[in-house]
């Protein structure tokens, strides 16, 4: 607020000066006070929250829709392509990739390159850490319910780390033949161990710390079920087990539990 001296006769000219208050504050100050006094008021009665402020912090539409599953699909195919390329060295081709609708709750998408074999998986592993149970490893798996063989493709599992806590309630007292002639579909063990190793770059922690992940998705040719753990025993390893027999039952406090998949 300012205070001017001014007053004119009826030719316009200067005369002795009254006091007169003129309000400094511009029309779009007052509007600016009065959204800000909305958005404080929209804030305390929760129709707004704190992402719509980090939103208009990050100069970005605070209402625009949630990325869509394609788009996330796609951020994640694109992030495989470098993992890929920068841990195993390879170019992959994802031309004929096959990826299943996403399923809530299974929201880990773990992509597998055609031609990607469990032997070229331990070659590149043990450059990060030691593997054992891993001799012969192309031969001893002789059955997976999937394979990229022919062609890449992309299954969606549970974003935990150890398997127990993925689907304990569901699985339990189910062996592996349990689980196919219901037509559960479970990980196969190349599945498990790229996921491990995906994993451990995103999250800089092993998967199965605590516990094993059964493999009912793969067969060994004794036909016993492959399992994979971290071992934090000396040496420190990612453990490859095959004494499951396809029958077994292994209770939950024993730490076996296999892990659902979402497969084409």
């Amino acid at each position: 607020m300012c205070h001017l001296m001014l007053s004119l006769n009826r030719k316009g000219e200067h005369m002795a000066a009254q006091k007169v208050d003129i309000d400094e504050t511009s029309l779009a100050d007052r509007r600016l006070a009065g959204c800000l006094k909305e958005l404080f008021n929209q804030l305390s009665n929760g129709h707004l929250n704190k992402n719509h402020i980090q939103a208009l912090n990050e100069h970005k539409d605070p209402f625009a829709p949630k990325k869509s599953k394609e788009t996330d699909v796609n951020d994640r195919v694109q992030w495989w392509i470098a993992h890929y390329k920068n841990l195993y060295h390879i170019n992959p081709d994802f031309s004929g990739l096959t990826v299943p609708n996403h399923v809530d709750g299974f929201d880990r998408l773990v992509i597998l390159p055609r031609y990607l074999t469990l032997s070229r998986w331990v070659e590149v592993a043990r450059r990060i850490h030691n593997v054992t149970g891993h001799k012969h490893i192309d031969s001893l798996v002789t059955h997976n319910d999937r394979s990229p063989d022919e062609h890449s493709y992309g299954v969606w599992i549970r974003d935990v780390r150890d398997s127990r806590d993925a689907d304990r309630h569901s699985l339990a007292g189910k062996s592996g033949d349990d689980l196919r002639k219901q037509e559960i579909a479970g990980i196969t063990l190349l599945e498990r161990l790229v996921a491990g190793t995906a994993y451990l770059f995103e999250k800089m922690s092993h998967m199965d710390i605590n516990g094993r992940t059964l493999c009912t998705g793969s067969r060994t040719f004794s036909d016993t079920i492959p399992s994979v753990q971290w071992s934090d025993d000396s040496p420190r390893n990612v453990y490859i087990g095959t004494h499951v027999g396809v029958g077994d039952i292994r209770p939950g406090n024993q730490g076996y539990q296999s892990r659902f998949v979402v497969a084409q």
